[in-house]
């Protein structure tokens, strides 16, 4: 598997081979420069490392679509009454960045095992959320329900202009995935983190918002699976920063750049952007 961009992609990569392995009983194997990324963080990985040595010179290469589909159809193809078939003929190395998120939904809870930060990582995004949430001096003695938001900005608003035409989500969208938590859980907080604390400070700040990331991309990370729910934009750091985590995942609903084609998610809730 391809390991490039950051810390969101390698996870989705990472967590497309698992999803490989899981349905379709394929070796997988990451290479070592995925593996020094992800292994300082996250002690429990499964997927052995292999040197690209070790791989057949009649490796074959190719997108995740491809490749997950050519699966699909190979399984169609096995007798319920014969051996099992190993479905490749080749090794293959997977070139882009995938991320498909109607497929790992059902491998969630597996996933968020597999993928526990470590323990001080973990013990420093407490510290953070816990200093954040006391900051609001909120008058309840009530448990609160703690809401992770991610605002994606800076660079990724052109790339999402340039590469799907979509417009960066305004502070609409927040108030409405805001207002539509307020409405149905208890004493919400929501803990906003961001690569752009300046906008959020000045558009969807309130009294029950408070801004807790810039710590390091590793603990936000953190930080944001300890969210009951979450709040997230465009970009697969604020996905997978949800997706580790548990509850409900609140994103944003566009006719144009459709994540979920013919699929009814029970884990994401869309909410309009206009």
């Amino acid at each position: 598997m391809n390991a490039g961009g950051r810390l969101g992609n390698k996870l989705c990569q990472y967590m497309s081979l698992v999803l490989l392995r899981k349905t379709f009983g394929v070796r997988a194997a990451m290479l070592e420069k995925m593996n020094s990324s992800l292994s300082p963080h996250f002690p429990q990985l499964s997927l052995p490392v292999e040197d690209g040595k070790c791989f057949p010179g009649y490796t074959t290469q190719d997108i995740y679509h491809n490749l997950y589909m050519k699966l699909v159809n190979s399984s169609r193809l096995w007798p319920y009454n014969q051996l099992y078939h190993y479905p490749l003929n080749a090794s293959v190395y997977v070139l882009n960045n995938p991320c498909p998120i109607h497929l790992l939904e059902p491998l969630r809870e597996h996933l968020r095992r597999e993928l526990a930060f470590r323990e001080d990582i973990i013990k420093k995004a407490k510290q953070n959320l816990d200093k954040a949430v006391k900051s609001l001096r909120l008058n309840t003695t009530e448990n609160i329900t703690v809401i992770t938001v991610h605002v994606r900005r800076t660079d990724h608003i052109d790339f999402m202009i340039n590469k799907f035409k979509i417009q960066p989500l305004t502070k609409i969208y927040f108030q409405r995935a805001f207002n539509i938590i307020r409405k149905t859980v208890a004493h919400p907080v929501f803990v906003v983190s961001s690569d752009d604390r300046g906008w959020c400070l000045s558009n969807i700040m309130d009294k029950d918002v408070v801004f807790a990331g810039g710590a390091d991309p590793v603990t936000d990370m953190a930080l944001m699976t300890l969210g009951d729910h979450h709040v997230i934009t465009y970009g697969t750091y604020g996905f997978v920063g949800a997706f580790l985590g548990r509850g409900t995942i609140f994103f944003p609903k566009n006719k144009d750049f459709l994540e979920f084609p013919c699929f009814n998610s029970t884990i994401v809730h869309l909410v309009d952007r206009f």
